[in-house]
């Protein structure tokens, strides 16, 4: 799961890491489009993470 916090309530989704960066991506450029469409104030965030991991141990 991706989130991306200068977009409140964000959040995207995929099978595998590549396909939540690419859904991110897409999902990002569409919610931007629709901002400029309804002449709304595009956020800007200077930061940049490049992701949060969650890692579950496995018993054997």
């Amino acid at each position: 799961m991706a989130e991306v916090p200068a977009l409140s309530g964000f959040f995207s989704q995929g099978e595998t890491v590549e396909e939540t960066i690419a859904n991110t991506k897409d999902a990002i450029e569409l919610h931007i489009s629709c901002l400029m469409e309804d002449n709304e104030m595009i956020p800007v965030d200077d930061e940049f993470i490049i992701s949060r991991v969650r890692i579950e141990t496995v018993t054997v």
